[in-house]
């Protein structure tokens, strides 16, 4: 019996391990808003899209964007970020570049770096966020992105 509950605790932090915290749109503006960021509503561009229950973005001017996507289930952030990954690869993966895509447990992260540009995509269980910057700003994403858990 104490070897069963050993196993089954090694096993629950095996599953805590690598595992994100989804964010909630009440999370992303604040933390917009600490970054002297100001977000706006921008689901009625996504409107005819049965995957999207709600998206914001928040920009710097033409520096970066960043959105964040409540899609209506799991299985439609899973398809929304491989939508978003690929037309980012057919876009941007010119000249010298470098780019990689991580699996985790209840997520999945693509970025993508070029002469120009910064590309960071991640599905977090039903969540989405995709950011893209200009190069110069790529450590202004990652802190950002530190800060919201993802």
């Amino acid at each position: 019996m104490k070897k069963f509950i050993i196993s089954l605790f090694l096993l629950l932090i095996l599953y805590g391990c690598g595992r994100i915290t989804p964010i909630d749109i009440e999370q992303f503006q604040k933390i917009m808003t600490n970054n002297n960021l100001t977000t706006s509503d921008i689901t009625n561009n996504y409107q005819d899209s049965v995957l999207i229950k709600y998206a914001f973005e928040a920009k710097e001017n033409d520096n970066y964007v960043i959105q964040f996507v409540k899609a209506t289930e799991e299985e439609n952030a899973v398809t929304l970020f491989n939508m978003n990954k690929n037309n980012v690869e057919k876009q941007y993966k010119y000249g010298a570049y470098t780019n990689g895509t991580v699996s985790d447990i209840n997520s999945i992260k693509f970025t993508l770096k070029n002469n120009d540009l910064y590309f960071y995509i991640i599905q977090v269980d039903d969540t989405l966020l995709y950011a893209s910057a200009k190069k110069d700003y790529e450590k202004t994403i990652k802190k950002i992105i530190k800060e919201l858990g993802y």
